[in-house]
């Protein structure tokens, strides 16, 4: 979180970026919101992260950055919350291959993504391109195993 007076940019880098600015919102100023993972069905969407000792790779999203300015309030809180959320999600969708929606339920935001039709288009109407499933290597890392991929380099 980058402040400067009455305005801020969140600013993150990872694997879910849509995901890491809402935590920065949630943690700064208490924001009640939360964000669904895509389905990630296409190569492209994901990167390798590692192969486990049985040789499996386990792949993540893949990586992006994700910049969104915020106006404050003189006390530093948030001027407008549901303003921020809707800059969050214009700009995810600005730059994201999945559009997000906003539910709002009694001040509670979920975003919920699904595949801009530019991504279907640009990846082929084969959705199942590669059928991945998650993989739980421990209670604190979570990662994509796509046996697609190992079959198919």
């Amino acid at each position: 979180m980058l402040r400067d007076g009455e305005q801020a940019t969140v600013s993150v880098f990872g694997p879910r970026p849509v995901d890491l600015a809402a935590q920065k919102l949630v943690d700064e100023f208490g924001v009640g919101i939360n964000v669904e993972d895509p389905i990630y069905v296409y190569r492209d969407d994901v990167q390798l992260s590692h192969v486990t000792a049985s040789g499996k790779p386990v792949m993540v999203p893949r990586a992006a950055l994700l910049e969104v300015r915020v106006d404050l309030r003189a006390d530093g809180s948030l001027l407008d919350v549901r303003q921020v959320v809707r800059d969050l999600v214009d700009t995810a969708n600005a730059q994201m291959p999945y559009l997000y929606r906003i539910d709002n339920d009694g001040g509670m935001f979920t975003l919920i993504p699904t595949p801009s039709p530019q991504h279907r288009r640009a990846r082929g109407a084969n959705v199942d391109a590669c059928l991945c499933s998650w993989l739980w290597e421990s209670p604190v890392h979570t990662g994509l195993s796509c046996p697609a991929l190992a079959a198919h380099p």
